[in-house]
């Protein structure tokens, strides 16, 4: 279909490791202290949320049940969005 007679081999490429400031900026460090309380609500649901919300809450304690609320709405659109029939199966 092509006539590749006339390329010649091609070199390899050349890989280089990436410079130390673009790993730095790659890697995410846990913020100190704890957290602002997440809508977790307002999230897409999806597998990922539900990995995200089986972790443990790193809110501060005057936001524990702003975060247990919303981790409870989370939960209820991953769930809705998990239950069989929602394709029109």
């Amino acid at each position: 279909m092509f006539d590749t007679s006339c390329l010649g081999p091609s070199a390899p490429p050349v890989i280089r490791p990436p410079e130390k400031e673009i790993i730095d900026c790659l890697v995410e460090d846990r913020p100190v202290g704890t957290a602002e309380p997440v809508r977790w609500s307002q999230y897409v649901p999806d597998g990922l949320l539900a990995d995200v919300l089986a972790q443990p809450a790193d809110t501060a304690a005057k936001h524990h049940e702003l975060e247990a609320l919303e981790r409870v709405g989370g939960w209820e659109r991953v769930i809705a969005w998990a239950k069989p029939g929602r394709h029109g199966r």
